[in-house]
């Protein structure tokens, strides 16, 4: 049995383009890396794709917003078919492309978004072979939604009053399709990225694949403070630690204060990220960390003076890592 027999595979994606990808990523890593990170994940994904269409002769199409077909085609060169989306939220958007690719005579539409770091071909190839025996297939992520949508027959109503955005898209979807009587199957669970707390996993795969992304700077150092209404304490800690620079960076990760933790940390140049507890600020401050050492302080620790060399001086001799003794 062909499972390819007229397949469409739909690629949603925009323009990479500073301050209009990955918006939820900018507080942490700024316009300029949230773009960078955006074109890396959808390059990563097209080359999943790539294989899947060169191996198995799936009809490919882009629908792309943000620009135009020759300036999406300059930042993801390829072998494939642009098309811009439909005005609308985005049930509206994949309402409009499915019913477009299901009337150029598809037997099969799946959807792919550009936001997955763990997407692989094997995921798209048991897609298709999913709607041999279901009417629909998701490719669940990790946050509540879904990476991958796929269908056998076009039911626009399967995209409609679904709250985007949220925890509840996925099992939204799974009740349209109770209601609609349409059978479905679940692929793997994956990883989309979207927020600061995606970036810990995003990281480590950068390192192996493309080092660039991460801007790390030779020889600056990255102190990340883990607060949590710490107005009181903050101040002296950073005046101990001293003002950033191009050689030292300071990294507030923040619990969720409701004191004036923020505005401390505003006022004195630091960047700020949140995190739901202690261990993903910790995470998310190292993830985007630009330094090529990093230190922990908690924000009531007084740093020693010249606590840069020494700690610098302790690394190079050849440890991994160190630490200051403490005094109460």
């Amino acid at each position: 049995m062909d499972l390819y027999g007229e397949a469409h595979l739909i690629v949603f994606a925009r323009l990479p383009s500073a301050g209009q990808s990955k918006t939820r990523l900018i507080p942490a890593v700024g316009e300029r890396l949230a773009a960078g990170i955006y074109r890396y994940l959808a390059l990563r994904s097209l080359k999943h794709v790539e294989l899947l269409a060169r191996q198995h002769g799936c009809r490919v199409t882009i629908w792309f917003t943000g620009a135009d077909a020759d300036a999406m085609a300059e930042q993801f060169p390829g072998p494939w078919k642009f098309q811009a989306q439909s005005d609308g939220d985005l049930g509206a958007r994949l309402e409009y492309a499915f019913e477009q690719e299901f009337a150029r005579g598809a037997h099969k539409v799946v959807v792919v978004g550009t936001d997955c770091l763990d997407l692989n071909a094997t995921d798209l190839v048991e897609a298709f072979a999913r709607l041999e025996e279901s009417d629909v297939v998701f490719g669940p992520a990790k946050d509540g939604g879904y990476y991958l949508l796929g269908s056998r027959c076009f039911d626009g109503r399967l995209f409609r009053d679904i709250a985007w955005s949220t925890p509840q898209v996925l099992v939204q979807t799974i009740r349209k399709c109770e209601f609609l009587e349409l059978s479905y199957g679940l692929l793997a669970e994956r990883h989309d990225v979207d927020l600061p707390s995606d970036l810990v996993g995003l990281r480590q795969q950068l390192q192996q694949e493309d080092s660039r992304l991460l801007d790390t700077r030779p020889g600056r150092l990255s102190i990340v403070i883990p607060t949590l209404n710490e107005a009181e304490n903050l101040p002296a800690t950073l005046s101990a630690i001293g003002p950033p620079s191009d050689r030292l960076e300071i990294i507030v990760a923040d619990g969720g204060s409701e004191d004036a933790t923020h505005q401390i940390s505003q006022d004195f140049g630091c960047r700020f990220v949140l995190g739901p507890n202690r261990a993903q600020q910790l995470n998310i401050g190292a993830a985007v960390s630009t330094g090529e050492y990093i230190l922990f302080v908690h924000a009531d620790t007084i740093l020693p003076d010249g606590y840069q060399a020494l700690m610098v001086e302790a690394l190079r001799g050849g440890c991994i890592a160190t630490a200051f003794a403490l005094s109460i």
